[in-house]
């Protein structure tokens, strides 16, 4: 039998590719991921789709498909593959397969486009059809939102950006006790009791009372609250199994009571302190830090940018991707950032 011929894979080169283009690429499947989350509207989250997980992939696609300048064609294509290799379900939240969806989403979002530059084709109902993404993971999509006023108006500019390495809902609570631990410099000794008003999706999502690890820890409101009262913060350094189990931490976390306010939006919480004293304090967290009405400070995002990397790039190669990055609108060649990311990922992919 004669061997079907094959077409050798074409691997693409980023020569000639400048920060803007990355940037634009960047934007533009931001954009994509946005607007397909909006069209599969609340009822896929509802039943349990995890939108980092499914969404992603598109935006992952999308943003590929610009920086490789794909024609309209291929990149129809491949945000055709990408809705097929759309996954993750929200079932997994307090475990390490949760962090995989946005992995997993990445990595599919290459192989989308880079497929589809090559030739691979996909159907063209990917995403409208009675079988297609929309119709599938969704009992009641909107498929109008992917086009509606495209270029004029920008989801992007809707986004925020998560100050927190646990759940968004979280967020609101967690500012609230850190002001009021800031505003009162009060130990947690002295702590009688927390009391958190917080959205209904709150107690849905995160009211794991008794975390034994760092992942549950993300769903849980009250160890959220109890370590961001004794270490100021609630980043990727304090969601882990020691503080979780923390004979201190545990025992603040007893002490805070998470009460259902239905009159609190999602990025609103009230927290209020009740001290051994018998004195009061209260906050009220309207817009979280992150949210567009309340964007998160240069600083902020540079110091979280930091904790997640530093253990991977250390100090050094971490400044250097932040000044890098900072410049990327006057940069011509992405060769420099490649050239510092890349020895981080030869040592993860030698693990």
């Amino acid at each position: 039998m004669v061997p079907r011929s094959r077409r050798r894979f074409r691997w693409p080169s980023i020569q000639g590719t400048s920060g803007r283009d990355l940037l634009a690429a960047f934007t533009f499947g931001v954009e994509a991921g946005c607007r397909t989350a909006l069209a599969l509207g609340s009822a896929h989250y509802d039943v349990g789709w995890h939108v980092t997980g499914t969404a992603g992939t598109v935006a992952a696609s999308a943003a590929c498909a610009r920086l490789l300048r794909l024609d309209e064609r291929a990149t129809h294509n491949a945000l055709s593959i990408a809705a097929t290799e759309a996954a993750g379900q929200r079932v997994q939240f307090g475990a390490m397969t949760k962090s995989l969806h946005t992995g997993n989403a990445a990595a599919n979002g290459v192989l989308a486009a880079l497929l589809a530059g090559n030739g691979y084709t996909a159907s063209r109902e990917g995403f409208e059809g009675t079988r297609g993404l929309l119709n599938v993971a969704s009992t009641g999509p909107y498929p109008e939102e992917l086009s509606d006023a495209l270029g004029e108006r920008w989801e992007t500019f809707r986004v925020g950006i998560k100050p927190y390495s646990c759940g968004v809902v979280t967020h609101p609570a967690i500012d609230a006790v850190r002001a009021l631990a800031r505003s009162t410099g009060a130990p947690a000794g002295e702590v009688e009791w927390i009391e958190l008003g917080v959205h209904p999706l709150v107690m849905e999502l995160t009211n794991k009372r008794e975390p034994r690890t760092g992942l549950e820890g993300k769903f849980s409101i009250a160890f959220a609250g109890a370590i961001s009262w004794i270490e100021g913060t609630a980043r990727h350094k304090q969601f882990t199994d020691e503080k979780v189990n923390r004979p201190d931490v545990k025992e603040l976390r007893d002490r805070i009571l998470v009460v259902e306010d239905r009159s609190l939006g999602q990025t609103e919480a009230k927290a209020t302190v009740t001290f051994n004293s018998g004195e009061t304090s209260t906050e009220h967290v309207r817009h979280a830090t992150g949210t567009p009405e309340n964007p998160i400070s240069d600083e902020e995002l540079r110091e979280k940018f930091a904790d997640l990397v530093e253990p991977e790039l250390g100090e050094g190669a971490a400044r250097r991707v932040v000044s890098l990055v900072d410049g990327l609108p006057e940069s011509d060649s992405l060769q420099p950032l490649l050239d510092v990311l890349a020895p981080a990922a030869e040592v993860s992919r030698k693990r």
